[in-house]
């Protein structure tokens, strides 16, 4: 039995580099391979722009949906802060 969907809360957040790779290609290999649908709550923007959708959230703004892709451009170039 496997999961339609997985939630990840800031699964790479305490990883040095080589682990965050190694964790987000297999988070995409479940993606693409298994279908599975991967919630993934991350602060690093440029673990977010190869996301099919991404919802931000902001204590001064609506959160909202868009493309991953979408976010370099409207966060700061995809700079992490």
């Amino acid at each position: 039995m496997e999961p339609e969907c997985i939630v990840l809360d800031e699964a790479t957040a305490m990883l040095d580099p080589v682990g965050r790779r190694e964790v987000l290609s297999a988070v995409h290999r479940l993606n693409r391979e298994k279908g599975i649908t991967v919630v993934l709550i991350t602060h690093h923007m440029n673990e977010a722009e190869d996301a099919d959708r991404t919802d931000t959230a902001s204590t001064t703004s609506d959160p909202h949906v868009q493309r991953g892709h979408a976010l370099p451009a409207q966060r700061g170039g995809g700079h992490e802060l």
